[in-house]
């Protein structure tokens, strides 16, 4: 067992002096970003209810086009609409 501070083989200390890089705290993300099991979840929920809520909009939106003047017709942008889950 080994003193509280002195560090292990596993997890060494910085030398007195040293810095954390920027590296470091990026590759200390990434692990943590690989071995939480919640990332993938969080990742898909956000995937499925953007694509839903932009079908959602678009939906609404394509059962009121029909009665649209030209000029307003003109001026849909259908990317926006299909994006607009992903807006806040």
């Amino acid at each position: 067992m080994t003193a509280a501070g002195t560090g292990s083989a596993a997890w060494p200390l910085l030398p007195a002096g040293a810095r954390a890089r920027f590296a470091d705290a990026v590759r200390a993300e990434w692990v943590k970003l690989r071995t939480v099991r919640s990332t993938y979840w969080s990742l898909l929920a956000t995937v499925l209810l953007v694509t839903g809520l932009g079908a959602v909009f678009s939906l609404a939106y394509a059962s009121r086009y029909h009665p649209l003047s030209p000029p307003a017709k003109a001026t849909f942008d259908a990317t926006v609409t299909s994006l607009s889950g992903a807006s806040p």
